[in-house]
């Protein structure tokens, strides 16, 4: 199975736009536990952003092959 970066790339930003809706939801919680449920979400989310979609566009740009 072949898959390509660009898919990858809308893949982690489908799911980033996703967890941020999930977090926001529970962080607003009355619920102490939804709210670290939401917590942890969120940071869950702060990494998908800054790392995995930053990872990926390098590899599209400089065509690292792993």
């Amino acid at each position: 199975m072949c898959v390509q970066f660009g898919d990858l790339l809308f893949y982690f930003e489908t799911t980033s736009l996703a967890v941020g809706i999930f977090s926001l939801w529970h962080l607003n919680s009355d619920d102490a536990k939804l709210r670290k449920v939401g917590l942890i979400w969120f940071i869950v989310n702060l990494l998908n952003i800054f790392v995995l979609v930053p990872l990926i566009i390098f590899v599209l740009f400089f065509g690292i092959s792993f």
